[in-house]
């Protein structure tokens, strides 16, 4: 991790990504770059997030008539270390199970965790999102409810719609895209994860 093949003249060599690109698996044949809102130092496995963000307020939805154009439009800076601490603050040093739309997760937003789940042997895969089911966090306090869902994986039968699938789902090992929101009635942070399991063809996740 951290660091690319690279050829040249007829042999390989294994070369550190350079500043904002990372290689998070070992063999890789190419360093991929950061995304909005994200950054690497030389040779790294995974990007940081920025300590702030900035965007601009349109004042959208205000009649112009009652407020200055040229004040209208203005910075505004997101705190993302003081985000992130409220959140810890909030949850705790591993946050979850949470329930969203009847399905259970655990999220960190900062550090790509191994599977929850006190009977889950430790594995080298990691994720900042995973979703569970009642049979793989046992000890995690999961609610019961849990037991009888199915996945995010939407019109697919089998595994994908019941408690059969009792390992944990990574639904995000990396962090791609960290975007300010600034709308009319809704101001704070989007978080974009990829790299993580895909669901069957022609099934949304």
């Amino acid at each position: 991790p951290g660091s690319a093949i690279q050829e040249s003249n007829g042999t390989s060599k294994c070369r550190p990504c350079p500043r904002n690109f990372f290689s998070p698996l070992p063999g890789a044949v190419a360093c991929r770059p950061c995304g909005q809102g994200l950054w690497s130092a030389e040779g790294a496995a995974e990007c940081k997030t920025s300590s702030t963000l900035t965007a601009v307020d349109s004042s959208e939805g205000v009649e112009q008539a009652a407020v200055d154009i040229a004040a209208s439009w203005r910075p505004v800076e997101f705190n993302i270390t003081a985000i992130f601490e409220s959140w810890k603050a909030a949850t705790g040093e591993y946050g979850g199970p949470y329930s969203v739309a009847g399905q259970m997760y655990f999220l960190d937003f900062q550090t790509p965790r191994e599977p929850p789940g006190a009977n889950v042997e430790s594995t080298a895969e990691r994720a900042y999102v995973w979703q569970v089911f009642g049979a793989s966090a046992e000890g995690s306090k999961l609610p019961a409810e849990a037991d009888s869902r199915g996945t995010q994986c939407e019109g697919f039968g089998g595994l994908y719609e019941t408690a059969e699938r009792s390992e944990p789902v990574n639904l995000g090992g990396t962090l791609d895209l960290l975007e300010p929101v600034l709308e009319s009635r809704t101001r704070g942070v989007r978080m974009t994860f990829v790299d993580g399991e895909e669901c069957p063809e022609n099934v949304n996740l």
